[in-house]
């Protein structure tokens, strides 16, 4: 394989290059830059780069004096210190990496990630054939500046922290628009990636500001056809500004027919694209190692920030009506998206558009978003693309059937609580049931619960309190451990929470629920298999203070799922209600059934005696 690359800058021609010179060796003369060496004498990196390799024991002819951060000066040989060599396939292949990536960048400045410094930082003079070595071997990341031209250009799709979701929804369009087209590929870390780099190579140079603004152009026309994305504020690179990481960086993989770390394909695929990767399957490597949210600090009100604080089921509902009430301020645009996803279950098209923009102008407080104040318009055109992707297409998943089953099951878990999204007066909160504890039940918590939480009785009984509230609301969904303190939020009480949001704390506080029985496991833990995530445990009201909870006289939920046919519950009932003053059997068999079986899905209706026995 021939990979054509430019001479290397080192071997630049020189006014000193004369008669003047010839004949002075083998006295070794000191050069101040690279411009004052003679056309004859290379570096050995240069040699190299002309096929050729010093000879055992070779002396040098001059030196050159460069930047301290390369070492102070380099050693220069001459023709006849050197002998041919065949260079490796790998070796062509690098230099090629450097033609495309390296020979039109800045020659005064690049960029270097430190793992001491834990960052960028720029360094001077422009990037040897070692440092791309190096690069693509992962033993260091790098960086080049724009020059004048240029052999590539890129845009930088970030995340951020930001929305999953839009983020995903902008990368569908810029998929549309580039894949499979003139070389387009992509960049994506291994592992947490935080954004995207589509990149494109040129089998020739070309001015840098001209590449840039064609591909200015581009996304502003996109931009245009996807209102609300801010595709036209895109990072664009090379710029002569800010300096842009390596493709083949490590820890990344450059995605073109197929995921691949490797220098040698890489340079094959560049020199003649063929097979690009299905886009589906692009779209899916990037979902699968999208970087995971972490819980944030709360924005002010009238911010704009990028979405709820933590990942918690559940709560898609909740987010919903304290958005569109004026309670909480994220990102308008996601608030549309899962609002107008659910509207085809409930609505037409043209209805959806009408509750949409009821609901923008019903906002309490519009400061939150600059569109809402200054250019409403914008929102509009926004409402209706959403709707139409929505109705058209489930909007835009990779997968519409499965997206179209989850939300299809999850409007169905609305309706049967008879919550509509586009019907407010069916927005009503469950609110925590203003119960109080009985005597017996307070001292528990004061002997008990205190001790685990470390602080006052009053905020130990408002966290039991809320904590069960929380739960029977939620009795469907599975609830994380580390997602207590979200919902115990404002409460006096040091979680003492590692990196993980793991507590020995939490884990001590449920616990002392369910030894008092107000607290019980519906569904166990899964673990994973294969690579598959697990699901959390799924919990429910304990039978001590399920009355509590009750809505009316004939509630008898206490949402156990116990099964009428499990073998323990004939003991347990005939306790209970047979001979309720055996409290010792009583016990014994709902220990035994606890053991037995927690995930029965059947509810057993029970009789006000039941209650009263629990």
């Amino acid at each position: 394989m021939m990979i054509e690359f430019d001479e290397s800058d080192e071997s630049i021609l020189s006014d000193m290059d004369g008669p003047e010179w010839q004949g002075c060796w083998p006295f070794t003369h000191e050069f101040p830059a690279w411009k004052y060496v003679p056309t004859h004498l290379k570096s050995v990196s240069g040699w190299k780069a002309a096929d050729r390799k010093l000879r055992k024991g070779a002396a040098s002819r001059g030196v050159v004096q460069v930047p301290l951060s390369r070492g102070g000066s380099v050693q220069l040989y001459a023709l006849e210190d050197t002998v041919p060599y065949t260079p490796t396939l790998r070796t062509l292949a690098v230099r090629a990496f450097h033609a495309w990536f390296v020979s039109g960048a800045d020659r005064q400045k690049h960029i270097r990630w430190g793992d001491a410094k834990r960052g960028w930082f720029d360094c001077c003079g422009r990037l040897r054939a070692e440092d791309v070595g190096r690069h693509v071997r992962g033993r260091d990341v790098v960086g080049v500046f724009g020059g004048e031209r240029t052999r590539f250009r890129a845009i930088d799709l970030d995340l951020h922290g930001g929305c999953p979701d839009l983020f995903l929804e902008r990368f569908r369009v810029l998929q549309t628009a580039f894949h499979g087209r003139d070389g387009w590929h992509y960049q994506i870390a291994d592992e947490n990636a935080n954004g995207v780099h589509l990149v494109q190579v040129f089998a020739e140079p070309a001015h840098l500001d001209a590449c840039t603004r064609e591909l200015r152009a581009t996304l502003e026309t996109l931009d245009r056809r996807h209102p609300g994305l801010g595709l036209a504020r895109l990072e664009v690179y090379p710029t002569k500004n800010h300096g842009f990481r390596l493709p083949l960086c490590r820890g990344r993989s450059m995605l073109t027919d197929r995921p691949t770390t490797d220098v040698v394909e890489y340079a094959k695929w560049l020199l003649k694209p063929g097979d690009y990767m299905p886009a589906d399957e692009v779209y899916e490597y990037l979902r699968s190692r999208l970087e995971p949210r972490t819980a944030k600090t709360a924005a002010p009100a009238h911010a704009q920030s990028t979405g709820p604080s933590v990942l918690l089921r559940g709560k898609y509902r909740e987010g919903l009506i304290d958005f569109w009430n004026g309670k909480t301020a994220f990102n308008l645009n996601l608030a549309l998206v899962l609002t107008a996803r659910l509207l085809p279950y409930e609505v037409d098209e043209g209805r959806a558009v009408e509750v949409l923009e009821g609901y923008c102008d019903e906002l309490p407080d519009k400061s939150f978003s600059h569109r809402l104040t200054h250019n409403r318009p914008k929102v509009s055109e926004f409402i209706r693309w959403v709707v139409k992707t929505a109705y058209n297409g489930n909007g835009g998943q990779a997968d519409p059937t499965a997206s179209a089953a989850k939300l299809a099951a999850v409007h169905d878990a609305f309706a049967r609580g008879g919550f509509r999204i586009s019907d407010k007066t069916t927005w009503t909160r469950g609110a925590v049931p203003p119960f109080r504890w009985s005597e017996a039940e307070s001292d528990r918590i004061r002997t008990q619960v205190v001790p685990v939480l470390v602080c006052d009785e009053p905020t130990a009984s408002e966290a039991v309190r809320r904590f069960l509230s929380f739960v029977h609301r939620h009795r469907q969904n599975e609830i994380a451990m580390t997602a207590i303190p979200t919902i115990l939020a404002g409460l006096k009480i040091n979680w003492c929470q590692d990196k993980q949001g793991r507590s020995k704390k939490l884990t001590a506080f449920v616990k002392t629920l369910r030894s008092l029985g107000w607290l019980h496991i519906a569904v166990h833990h899964s673990y994973g298999v294969n690579g598959e995530k697990g699901r959390a445990r799924r919990y429910a009201v304990g039978l001590a203070v399920a009355s509590k909870f009750a809505s009316g006289a004939r509630e008898r939920d206490c949402d156990l799922r116990l099964d009428l046919l499990s073998p323990p519950l004939g003991g347990l009932l005939s306790c209970l209600v047979g001979n309720p003053t055996e409290n010792q059997t009583a016990k014994a068999a709902f220990s035994e059934f606890n053991e037995f079986e927690n995930g029965i899905h059947n509810t057993v209706e029970c009789e006000e005696s039941l209650s009263c026995a629990a």
